[in-house]
């Protein structure tokens, strides 16, 4: 790779989505031209206290011409109401199904936003390139691929962008990946890159299973039980909603929808007509008798979520049903990386509630929406690209997709770049140059709560907190958190402290602070944090 200090072709800089499966944002530049592809969320790990999600942090980035969404999974569309927050004025372009989800989320905050839908035949046109979509197959309706493709005659490459895909020609309820399209668009570039989707390159499975290789032994699962059914998955995964009604309809059951994302995903797609059902099928726990035998409950929560209603519905505290010994629990979905503590928990409440569980493990009853390494061949195949750059994955599969080219690609070459890396074209060669790191936004409640705050929540958690307060003629206020009980020793040893204190305030806040913490350490074997408050000269 050069280091030609010419002016680029294009510029492509990631601002999130490669270290980490989440919170997907990147910037692409060319000439005058400059769009962001994606605005996602990335869920927080247990360790994070209580923070809601984490975004890309473009506080210094320049509004751009336009917002491309590629899907509506929270990963790609997560962070909207902070960026119309941020750019009112920019026009966003995104399939019809993400452009619902996204309105529901802007009303709840009261935000508008200019939004186009585009479709598999359209063309999203700027000074510098144009966007073609390329239908795909995945896990959410609507999904593209975005091939990027220079207006300039004279330049001669093509950059096909594909986060999230699967290659599914076998799919009941979409079409199959437009490899036809995606050829004849870059059959004349003579330097095509590919920025293809990383999440399985590690599993075990070298093709990733059809939606229509689970219908079998999710049928029988379904229909062979004759007590209640709870079946678990991910609110988003339309077409797996439509498989178990489907199902539940056969076998001459009703459906409950449950939990809050459920219902507005399943909405929404009905409305579109992309989720078809007989509405009598459907049933409101609010009016029903919900230990009736002949219900599939459709529940939200597959991950474990504290607050989702599978976790209520699991730990008995939920309002509606109460798990019995004849229920059977489906969990038709994968979990997460860094969920398993919390879905093992969830599967082991089940049991110990007298119900049963089946999991992928125990039958065929879940399809990724991520390629195998013989989907991601498939698509080498096909596009024949002389550049791989792996995309959405944590560091690790990154590197692992890279190494596998010989394979994979055979004709390209590969490289690993990060967040905030920019891959750069020029007129006869590329290159990776490296950016600085910036650490994702974490966001609880309406706000951006800064990481110091987040390492004083893990210091108090792991160790307690005394809070010493005192007036300069009052009585000494001592208020321990999580901590053990005061003796009465302890108690006049600490008042003393602060009684015999001497100096300006913040003097004797500090040295009380450090003389506490020690007196603390004595007693207690560790050291809690101090805060201290004086009041008076």
């Amino acid at each position: 790779m050069a280091r030609k200090k010419v002016t680029p072709q294009l510029e492509v800089r990631p601002l999130g989505g490669l270290k980490q499966i989440g919170s997907n944002m990147v910037e692409f530049s060319s000439g005058g031209t400059r769009i962001v592809l994606d605005c996602g969320i990335l869920f927080p790990d247990d360790d994070s206290f209580d923070i809601n999600y984490l975004i890309p942090d473009y506080r210094e980035m320049a509004a751009p011409d336009a917002l491309i969404i590629s899907h509506g999974h929270e990963d790609h569309i997560g962070a909207i109401k902070h960026f119309v927050a941020k750019f009112p004025n920019v026009p966003i372009h995104a399939p019809p199904f993400a452009i619902e989800l996204m309105r529901l989320k802007l009303r709840e905050e009261h935000l508008t936003a200019k939004i186009f839908p585009y479709g598999p035949s359209d063309e999203i046109t700027f000074k510098d390139f144009i966007i073609h979509p390329i239908a795909v197959n995945h896990s959410i309706p609507d999904t593209y691929g975005l091939f990027f493709k220079p207006t300039n005659p004279d330049h001669d490459w093509g950059l096909f962008y594909v986060s999230d895909f699967k290659v599914d020609f076998l799919t009941p309820y979409e079409e199959p990946f437009d490899f036809k399209k995606l050829i004849n668009l870059s059959k004349n570039c003579k330097r095509r890159f590919l920025l293809a989707d990383s999440t399985n390159i590690l599993s075990k499975r070298e093709k990733t299973l059809s939606e229509a290789d689970i219908i079998p032994e999710l049928s029988a699962v379904l229909g062979s039980h004759s007590g209640r059914v709870f079946v678990t998955t991910f609110a988003s995964n339309i077409h797996r909603i439509q498989t178990i009604i489907t199902l539940a309809e056969k076998a001459k059951k009703k459906v409950v929808l449950y939990g809050r994302s459920m219902k507005n995903y399943a909405e929404i797609a009905h409305r579109m007509g992309i989720l078809k059902f007989n509405p009598k099928t459907l049933r409101d726990p609010e009016s029903i008798e919900t230990n009736r035998k002949d219900l599939v409950i459709i529940a939200s929560g597959c991950q474990g979520d504290f607050r989702s209603a599978m976790n209520r519905i699991a730990n008995g505290s939920d309002r509606h049903f109460t798990l019995e010994k004849n229920d059977l629990v489906v969990f038709s979905s994968k979990t997460i990386p860094g969920n398993e503590k919390k879905v093992n928990g969830l599967i082991n409440s089940i049991y110990e509630l007298g119900a049963q569980a089946v999991t992928d493990a125990d039958a065929t009853i879940h399809a990724s929406g991520h390629p195998g390494k013989e989907d991601l061949k498939t698509v080498s195949d096909q596009y024949q690209p002389h550049i791989l750059i792996p995309i959405h994955g944590e560091s690790s599969f990154l590197n692992k997709h890279a190494d596998a080219v010989e394979v994979l690609a055979p004709q390209a070459e590969s490289a690993v770049m990060y967040n905030f890396d920019t891959l750069t074209l020029y007129s006869d060669d590329w290159e990776i140059i490296v950016g600085d790191q910036k650490a994702p936004l974490m966001i609880q409640g309406k706000g951006i709560i800064e990481r110091s705050a987040i390492s004083q929540r893990r210091k108090i958690a792991q160790a307690g907190a005394l809070f010493i307060s005192h007036a300069s003629k009052g009585l000494v206020e001592l208020s321990p958190t999580g901590l053990p009980e005061f003796t009465t020793e302890l108690q006049q040893k600490l008042q003393s402290l602060v009684l015999d204190s001497h100096g300006s305030i913040s003097q004797r806040s500090e040295s009380i602070r450090v003389s506490a913490r020690r007196l603390l350490q004595a007693e207690f074997g560790y050291r809690p944090v101090v805060f201290v408050h004086l009041h008076g000269k």
